[in-house]
């Protein structure tokens, strides 16, 4: 269990001292008293940005259990196992592939052939053993969280947590502002090493790498102590950026392909086992209407003030998910 904090205790310490050291002493070690307040009030922003949507990945974490959905008005959950009619089977595709458009009755009138579509062909539900429930196709269980998590993408480490339908939205956002601090922060430490430390070209960038630069300072004496942490923050700066952006740039692949990243490494799986019809429907959606799943209506907006309201299926969702999923209400 104490496992599991180190992760985000690794990443708000890296975070910190980035900041703190580029504030309040690499900055002001390069630049005139004075010049350094503005790029200062820049980075409480990022930094601001960066620990705001942190914390919402933590406290929406909850709305990615399934028994969120699924739990009844008295808290408890039905663990018996239900059977589906074709309508309702058709019913369930659309409302998930149509989150704010919860009225069944208004869905286009259009027949499914449930003996040659792909989608309604295939049960969207499957029965979790370990939570001993019914769980949305979409769901997998978490060992780590020990709970089904909705539309889960993955497990992140250094996020304490599951990456899914209630928090995806603050973790793309969190790797946005993390690529832009990263680009910020190591501006200033590039800038700091190539006047103080070593010039970067021709030869230089090599002493840029921590082990590197750790090692030529124990065996040569080449730099001082606070050189060396420079040098620390330059390369955990740079990896962060790198790791952030080339996770940012495959999340948006992800939200373009209408899928999840469990669900992009096992395609091929699925496809052998027949079940490739479901997401391939959900493929098939609009692209606003996959950025709208993950983000909400006004995704723009999530990337300057994480928005109040949630990527969330509302009451009528709810609603029908108490009469049509569960046996007993």
């Amino acid at each position: 269990m104490v496992f599991r904090y180190f992760g985000p205790i690794i990443s708000l310490t890296a975070i910190g001292c980035i900041f703190y050291f580029n504030a309040y002493f690499i900055c002001p070690g390069m630049y005139d008293e004075g010049q350094c307040s503005k790029p200062v009030r820049i980075g409480y922003l990022m930094l601001s940005e960066i620990l705001l949507n942190f914390l919402l990945f933590h406290y929406y974490k909850k709305h990615n259990r399934v028994s969120s959905l699924l739990t009844q008005k008295n808290g408890t959950i039905s663990g018996s196992r239900c059977r589906h009619t074709s309508q309702q089977v058709q019913n369930m595709h659309y409302l998930g592939s149509n989150p704010y458009q919860n009225d069944v009755s208004r869905r286009p009138a259009v027949t499914l052939n449930l003996e040659t579509n792909d989608f309604a062909k295939e049960s969207h539900i499957k029965f979790c053993s370990t939570c001993n429930i019914d769980v949305p196709m979409r769901s997998h269980h978490c060992t780590m969280c020990n709970y089904c998590v909705l539309r889960k993408d993955h497990h992140c480490y250094f996020m304490g947590g599951c990456v899914g339908f209630g928090n995806q939205r603050y973790f793309i956002v969190f790797l946005f502002w993390s690529v832009i601090g990263s680009i910020y922060a190591t501006s200033f430490t590039f800038r700091y090493l190539n006047a103080y430390y070593m010039p970067f070209w021709p030869f230089g960038w090599i002493n840029y790498i921590f082990p590197v630069a750790a090692k030529n300072f124990l065996y040569t004496q080449q730099g001082d102590p606070f050189q060396l942490l420079v040098v620390l923050l330059f390369s955990v700066g740079s990896a962060s950026g790198v790791s952030s952006l080339m996770f940012l740039v495959y999340q948006a692949y992800l939200i373009g392909k209408g899928r999840t990243m469990i669900e992009q490494q096992n395609i091929k799986r699925y496809e052998m086992e027949g079940k490739a019809g479901i997401f391939k429907c959900y493929a098939s959606t609009s692209l606003q209407n996959k950025i709208a799943t993950v983000f909400g209506p006004y995704w723009c907006l999530n990337f300057i003030l994480p928005l109040p309201c949630r990527n969330k299926y509302d009451h009528g969702f709810k609603n029908w998910l108490y009469e049509r999923y569960l046996r007993e209400f």
